[in-house]
């Protein structure tokens, strides 16, 4: 099968469109940089709407409409949202829904741009970036109990390692990609994260402070940095993986694969089984809204969050052995 992909273009990309997401964006595009957004679901389909903690008044929010954070109660990380999607919205920043980014280019050390699947009809489309911010969220769906939306599937962890940066406390609630708190910058230059994909878990207003800052700062690399170049060749090899699952005959269910592995995450064994499974899984049909395919592809990054958590989980108990020995 011949590799085909729409090309799009921008100076910062932003992965995820949640609070921190949509936060990051809008100060990007505060900085004069065109941002584009992707995001697997549609706006307002965000973990942020489940965000019931009463946080302090927050001017910023309010001078862009938001009604009086203080007193929205349960429905304040509604509030915060529907404000941060109409000031995106005003601002004109680009918005890709229901494109599932899939890979995370770097070259030369570089974040170079990233290759997305678009679900109404299955399109391949490559985002050419100067920086690139993940606010794609946690991996609440390794865990067969978990009130997160279906969708925080570990892919801001997967990307993150794609690109070569680095995890931190995956084993632990604030576990996630290790950023400067300063800066949101990870450990490769032009690569940025904020919100429940960066490591160490915190309030509302501050996510959407340390997302700012994210943001900026990704505008800023990317107006000071020459665009990283990316060979055709890394890209049709990333296409022809992301298609393998059309040509499995015979291969493995990923929907039984999914099961297993929140089984897995239970018990803490068998994940190597797992892995050489998820290497035969298959999907039939059309690309267009092909849930056996998108799940496929989304058990990858699992897999990641599922490893990292698990080897990070026996690195701690391993160094609390030592301590009491």
């Amino acid at each position: 099968m011949a590799a085909h992909w729409l090309e799009r273009e921008c100076d910062v990309l932003v992965i995820g469109a949640g609070a921190a997401g949509l936060r990051a964006a809008i100060a990007a595009a505060g900085q004069g940089a065109r941002v584009a957004v992707a995001c697997k679901s549609l706006l307002g389909k965000a973990a942020t709407v489940l965000e019931r903690a009463v946080p302090a008044a927050d001017e910023e929010l309010e001078g862009w409409g938001a009604l009086p954070l203080a007193t929205r109660g349960e429905k304040v990380g509604l509030e915060t949202l529907r404000t941060l999607q109409h000031r995106a919205v005003s601002l004109g920043i680009e918005v890709h829904m229901e494109c599932a980014i899939q890979r995370l280019f770097a070259s030369r050390g570089r974040v170079a741009g990233a290759l997305g699947v678009r679900r109404a009809d299955g399109a391949l489309v490559r985002f050419r970036a100067g920086a690139v911010v993940l606010a794609a969220g946690g991996a609440a769906r390794l865990w067969q109990r978990d009130i997160a939306a279906a969708d925080a599937t570990g892919d801001a962890f997967a990307l993150a390692l794609d690109a070569g940066a680095e995890l931190a406390d995956m084993d632990l609630e604030t576990g996630g990609v290790r950023v400067d708190p300063a800066t949101g910058a990870t450990t490769v230059p032009g690569l940025h994260s904020a919100g429940d994909a960066a490591a160490g878990k915190h309030a509302l207003l501050e996510v959407l402070l340390l997302a700012r800052r994210a943001g900026e700062h990704a505008a800023a690399y990317a107006r000071s940095h020459p665009r990283a170049l990316l060979s055709v060749e890394r890209i049709e090899r990333a296409v022809t993986e992301l298609l393998r699952p059309f040509g499995m005959e015979n291969g493995e269910s990923p929907y039984a694969l999914l099961l297993d592995l929140q089984d897995c995450m239970q018990n803490r064994e068998g994940l190597a089984g797992l892995k050489q499974r998820a290497k035969r899984l298959a999907a039939a049909g059309p690309r267009a809204w092909n849930p056996a395919w998108l799940l496929a592809l989304e058990l990858r990054s699992l897999l990641v969050a599922a490893e990292a958590t698990m080897s990070a989980a026996v690195q701690r108990e391993a160094s609390l052995e030592t301590r009491r020995a």
